[in-house]
């Protein structure tokens, strides 16, 4: 089992998310902070620790260009502060009725927001308060966003509690396609193989996995471990190597084409899921947040 380092939290994380090129990343946690990590090769240090929300941040993100973090809460709204000078850039209080569940930076300028009810909205950070698109997508909650970070790619991938995933023109600023529905939730949505696929975790235990541009049906499923019963969260860690978080507190590293399960990264207290995975820039680690109040860097 790989090495990890451990970071101690005050509380739950709700989110995480990796710098795209340095060694930083950011926690959410259930008592309203949001830390700055960096992490060397001996240890992990807090850079900084804002107390944003009076209730919990419930998503984190990376402005794209890594020079901002964006965190939403409970609350309905959400705040932008700057990495390097660590000041408050902008605040959006009420950002929809129903909370935001999580958030992707699709360009500098630009971030999707998705919400416990089914809504997808995009915001021009220039342009606040105000979304320049919001679709109700879904029946359930917007389990997670994802696009590819190409340059020429225009495409913003929504999985969902109802077991869909929606497909977006962000630059359009539409709804172009829906998948059909499956009877199990999509916990997560995760791109692979050189952007030809894309893997979900569900909460039957296994991957549904989409073709790129085939998004009616899934083209093929992936059945994990017979102690998972529900994939919570997944990351890449290669062109065709994913990382899934399982509801018994395991961490497994699956290949894919062809597809096998290829053992345990690590275990977080038996009994607390694990809530969100995520790849540093460099690759080195995957770091995992759990209900039992740590972050683990795991050397892969």
């Amino acid at each position: 089992m790989p090495t990890n380092k451990v970071v101690n939290l005050d509380g739950a994380a709700f989110g995480l998310q990796c710098h795209p090129s340095e060694p930083l990343f950011v926690s959410g946690l259930i008592n309203g902070h949001v830390n700055l990590y960096r992490y060397g090769k001996d240890d992990v240090t807090c850079a900084h620790s804002w107390k944003l929300h009076k209730k919990a941040s419930r998503a984190v993100s990376f402005i794209k260009d890594g020079n901002g973090i964006v965190s939403a809460s409970t609350a309905c709204a959400f705040r932008v502060v700057d990495v390097e000078s660590q000041q408050q850039l902008h605040k959006v209080n009420k950002t929809h009725g129903s909370p935001v569940y999580s958030l992707h930076s699709v360009s500098s300028n630009i971030l999707a927001s998705g919400h416990d009810d089914g809504a997808v909205k995009l915001w021009d950070l220039r342009e606040r308060p105000e979304p320049v698109m919001e679709v109700a997508a879904a029946g359930d909650r917007i389990s997670e966003l994802t696009s590819t970070g190409k340059n020429n790619s225009n495409i913003l991938l929504a999985s969902s509690g109802d077991g869909s995933l929606s497909v977006f023109n962000f630059r359009k600023r539409k709804l172009v396609k829906q998948s059909d529905a499956n009877e199990c939730d999509l916990n997560s949505a995760t791109i692979f193989k050189n952007g030809t696929k894309v893997a979900c975790g569900t909460g039957d235990g296994s991957l549904h996995i989409y073709s790129w541009s085939q998004w009616g049906d899934i083209s093929d499923r992936c059945r994990l471990h017979a102690d998972c019963d529900s994939v919570d969260a997944t990351v890449a860690v290669g062109d065709r190597q994913l990382c899934v978080a399982c509801d018994d507190g395991s961490i497994r590293l699956v290949q894919l084409y062809p597809n096998k399960l290829q053992g345990i990264v690590g275990r977080h207290s038996v009994g607390d899921p694990i809530e969100r995975l995520a790849t540093t820039y460099d690759g080195r680690y995957v770091i995992s947040a759990s209900f039992d109040e740590t972050l683990r860097l795991w050397d892969i």
